[in-house]
Formats: structure tokens, sequence, C-alpha cells
């Protein structure tokens, strides 16, 4: 049987980031379905089937990649084709709900990486997690910043340097989910916070808790 509450992720590591906060805020993964698409594509294609799911409530988490206004206008888009004429204008800075005036379409929240107001990816989401003053992280910029152009093998340079940073934690490489586990990255940090608390008004946890 379908859970009311969905959450549907760009790709695995959003979807395993997700996750990793749910655990360490205590929230059940029998209370939240959470899903991953293979790229932004794909997620954005199936979201006309997502919207007609009987559902309570339907969370979307996708990268900005370079431009957050060409995000919202695709998913304004979709929106729109499923239904949903309170789209706003914007994103919310402390993320995106849209309660539905229909028995037919769940509600909807967006949250849009890193932070619903600048472009960028879920790498700039966990580096907001990063302790405060730890002594490795301006060293891994620094030695990702130094590798010459015609040299780099990567296209992302956020990428690059956080997964620097974790290569050098005391267990190295681990995925970015893992390293919230780990305590690598701190879950209690406010951007963390934040988008746990998007989480909770767009699912009505405390109320569902109670049921």
């Amino acid at each position: 049987m379908a859970k009311d509450y969905r959450l549907i992720a760009e790709d695995s590591d959003i979807e395993h980031v997700v996750k990793n906060l749910c655990g360490r805020y205590g929230i059940s993964p029998n209370i939240i379905e959470i899903e991953k698409y293979d790229g932004v594509t794909k997620l954005l294609d199936a979201l006309g089937i997502e919207f007609k799911q009987p559902r309570r409530a339907l969370g979307v988490v996708i990268d900005t990649d370079d431009s957050i206004v060409s995000r919202w206008e695709q998913l304004h888009n979709s929106a729109l084709g499923g239904g949903y004429t309170q789209f706003p204008l914007e994103p919310k800075s402390e993320g995106t709900i849209i309660r539905s005036d229909s028995d037919v379409r769940p509600d909807l929240g967006i949250w849009l990486m890193p932070n619903n107001n600048l472009p960028g990816m879920v790498e700039d989401f966990v580096e907001q997690l990063i302790p405060k003053g730890d002594l490795l992280w301006p060293r891994a910029q620094l030695v990702v910043q130094e590798i010459p152009a015609a040299q780099r093998r990567f296209n992302r340079i956020i990428k690059a340097q956080i997964h620097t940073w974790l290569a050098w934690q005391e267990v190295p490489g681990r995925p970015l989910g893992q390293a919230i586990t780990k305590r690598y990255f701190d879950a209690n940090a406010p951007h963390a916070q934040q988008f746990v608390d998007w989480l909770r008004r767009l699912f009505e946890l405390e109320a569902a808790s109670q049921q």
C-alpha cells in the first residue's frame, strides 16, 4: 500500500542525504516514502504521473545546477500542467509548500538545492554542514583550486572539493549520506535544521505521529 507521504529526489546522492538526515532527526522511514530518479530529466518527466497519485503530500528535492530561474520555470510548467494554480512566482527561501485545493492532487513541496536562493547542487548543501573551524576543508578547497584547468578531469569544483575532504576523514571516501551518519557533517547545522523543518511542515509530521 502506498504511503500518504512521498519524497522524490533527483539522484541517489540527494536521496541518501535526505534519508540520513531523517534518521538523525528521528523521522521514521515508515512515514515517508523516499525514492530517487536517475537525473533531473527523468524526474521532471515523471511529475505529471506523480501529481496524480492518491497521496496527501509530495516532496521534490532537486539540484538547480547553473540556474535557479530556469529550474523554477521547469517546475512551474510541470505544476501548472498538473493542475496547481497557486504556484508562486519565486521559490521560498525556507522551502516552498503549496497546499492543494483538490482531493485529487497532493500538497506539493519543493526544495531547490542548495538553499532555494542560489544555483548549485547537493554538494553545496552539505558544504554548509562541514563543522565550523574544520582545518581540512580550506586545504581541500585549495588543493582542488590549484589543479591547472587543463589537467582537471572534473567539471564541478565543489564536487571535487567535497570528495577530497571526505577522502581525508577517519574512514576515507564515505558517500554523502553515510558521512552524515558518521558525523563528519554536522546534522545540527542551521542549514540542515531548516531543511528538516521544511520536511516536517510539508508532511505535517507532528500530526502524523499522533495518529
